[in-house]
């Protein structure tokens, strides 16, 4: 029988899970969508039901697909995003209201603890623990409560007793921390029989999801460089020492001692998926990039080359500091998410922005992620830097053809 371990990726309008085996293969592979949860700026009283519900006919139709034996469980999703002990849901992206207090220091936790406080007031006194997303799914399988930190330096950026007390937030609301990869728990007998799998499953902590997409992407390197889109984008770019630069978002790698610096979109997709809504909505988002390219102008293809135009900047910007940074010239990315399955966007955008572009064999690569810190839980890997080598695979690269105006 296969084994393989089942990962899980918690989005803001869908789960997306997979069976993915020691190779890194995907045995099975599937994406639930929530409906109406996804409604930015309307605070509505969404339970996270949603998830649970979503994440239990993934496995069903996961276990349908690909008969296996189920190694592990690990979960990853975005954030900031909080939920309570009655379900209650606050998504990452959702606009704080002016009346919600400001936050004292730079956590980018406590914006949403102080939204959360505010707004939801009965669910944040009723409840024992406020969570993180994917630790809220980590908890109804397994009744253990967990905060995942990524790496010791996160710390400010989640917060810290002097930042809870500065901000007036009980300490004792938030769970304790967990590092990727620790063992969480095991799946509870009633959360077994309902999603089929056998008792006492392990689940292993992740990390949140753009952290397990450059784990997945092996983007783990100085001079690695890495494009996760969705709703919004993100290049990452893995330094060696700190940026400190205007445009450029720095955080610390999963790994020690190294550093992920960033250049933010954060409407490129939703642009597009608003164009696409408001004119073409019977097609599929590759069929509409095919009739934009073809067409060569017009709005469409306006809003394809500024997208593409923006990348091209941030790519050249991240390239002067890894050349800077005597990491070498760049001379590829890697690309995940949707955009990664549209093979005409890929060659658009690598044309666009003049760099080669590898396409993952998962293109979902947090999920591939989840996999390394799973495996690394259960003693396959030493390390994630070997988890992430093993199990990432690349499956094509498209050269630039020519310069997008």
């Amino acid at each position: 029988m296969t084994s393989a371990f089942l990962c899980a990726d918690i989005g803001t309008s869908s789960l997306k899970a997979a069976l993915i085996d020691m190779s890194g293969s995907v045995r099975a592979y599937s994406r639930q969508y929530f409906g109406g949860i996804c409604h930015a700026g309307v605070l509505p009283h969404v339970s996270v039901s949603l998830w649970c519900d979503s994440f239990v006919r993934a496995v069903h139709a996961l276990l349908h697909e690909c008969c296996c034996e189920v190694l592990g469980i690990c979960i990853s999703g975005n954030g900031p995003t909080l939920v309570s002990d009655d379900g209650t849901l606050l998504l990452w992206n959702e606009p704080v209201p002016a009346y919600v207090p400001s936050a004292v220091g730079r956590s980018l936790f406590i914006p949403r603890l102080l939204f959360f406080r505010t707004v939801y007031h009965a669910s944040w006194n009723n409840s024992r623990y406020i969570y993180s997303g994917p630790e809220y799914l980590m908890y109804w399988l397994t009744g253990t409560a967990l905060t995942i930190l990524p790496e010791s330096r996160y710390r400010e950026a989640y917060w810290t007793e002097l930042s809870l007390a500065e901000n007036e937030i009980e300490a004792d609301k938030l769970p304790p921390f967990a590092a990727p990869g620790e063992l969480a728990g095991y799946v509870r007998q009633e959360q077994a029989e309902l999603l089929g799998l056998a008792e006492r499953t392990p689940v292993y902590c992740g990390a949140p999801d753009f952290i397990t997409a450059l784990v997945g992407t092996d983007t783990l390197a100085p001079g690695r460089l890495c494009d996760r889109a969705g709703s919004s984008e993100g290049l990452n770019l893995c330094t060696r020492e700190p940026v400190h630069e205007s445009g450029i978002r720095t955080l610390p790698s999963v790994l020690p001692e190294l550093y992920n610096a960033s250049v933010l979109s954060m409407d490129s997709g939703s642009r597009f998926s608003e164009y696409k809504k408001r004119t073409a909505p019977q097609l599929s988002y590759a069929a509409l990039i095919d009739r934009l390219i073809q067409e060569g102008s017009g709005e469409g293809f306006a809003l394809m080359a500024d997208i593409a135009g923006g990348v091209r900047r941030g790519v050249e910007l991240l390239r002067e500091i890894a050349h800077q940074q005597g990491a070498g010239d760049v001379q590829s990315m890697c690309i995940t998410g949707g955009q990664a399955k549209n093979s005409a966007w890929v060659q658009f955008k690598s044309s666009a922005a003049g760099i080669a572009i590898i396409v993952p064999e998962c293109p979902d690569s947090e999920l591939v992620g989840d996999a390394v810190f799973a495996g690394l839980g259960r003693g396959e890997f030493s390390s994630i830097a070997e988890g992430a080598q093993a199990l990432f695979h690349a499956a094509q690269v498209y050269e630039p053809e020519h310069t997008v105006e």
